[in-house]
């Protein structure tokens, strides 16, 4: 029976770290969301807006919500990781998963919200960022 746990409690574990590591989002450049940058820019970098408010003719709103990984979560280390987390399974018959996955919930991304407030130039149209309010969530890692 504690056999039988002992390999349901494993199996379930297998890659969990792994997992974690190559879900994590990479690094985001939050320099971006600079009074003055294109509303075309800002969107390639963070996505579509959320939510989208008209406040007056020539005045936009857009909402964003985004995950930055930091300087943690590029590439290179995220497959370094997955590397050291397979060997380490590999030779401790995956009893590291219990070291792994909390320092991956350490790695988590920082959960971000940003208001960003354009203004349409009259001379071309493009829409440029005039205000910018962004804020860290609550509960979410450093």
């Amino acid at each position: 029976m504690r056999l039988a746990a002992l390999v349901l409690v494993l199996a379930v574990e297998v890659g969990c770290a792994q997992y974690m590591a190559i879900r994590a989002p990479g690094p985001i450049d939050r320099d971006v969301l600079q009074p003055g940058a294109e509303r075309t820019r800002i969107a390639a970098t963070f996505g579509a807006p959320i939510v989208t408010n008209d406040t007056a003719p020539g005045k936009v709103i857009d909402t964003y919500n985004y995950e930055d990984g930091g300087k943690r979560n590029p590439a290179l280390p995220k497959a370094g990781r997955v590397i050291l987390y397979t060997a380490g399974d590999v030779f401790t018959l995956f009893l590291d998963q219990v070291l792994w996955m909390p320092a991956e919930l350490l790695m988590a991304a920082t959960e971000y919200s940003a208001n960003v407030e354009y203004q349409q130039r009259a001379s071309d149209g493009r829409w440029i960022a005039l205000r910018i309010t962004e804020t860290k969530m609550a509960g979410t890692s450093p």
